[in-house]
């Protein structure tokens, strides 16, 4: 699968007309740049932004309840 080579590197990853996959980090905050490492990442997430086609197509959605 290509799609997390991609994502490791820190590229986004579009799939056309569905949306938009992109890896984000948290960490603590350093006085510099150059004392940044990896032992400061609290977090990683994978965020995903549809495309405008998508949410068009799922505008008109309904639910319902059932037993």
């Amino acid at each position: 699968m290509v799609m997390p080579i991609f994502l490791k590197l820190g590229q986004s990853v579009k799939l056309e007309g569905f949306g938009t996959f992109r890896v984000t980090v948290s960490s603590d905050g350093t006085a510099t740049a150059d004392e940044l490492n990896a032992h400061h990442v609290k977090g990683v997430k994978l965020i995903f932004q549809p495309s405008v086609n998508l949410k068009r197509n799922l505008e008109d959605i309904s639910f319902e309840i059932t037993p």
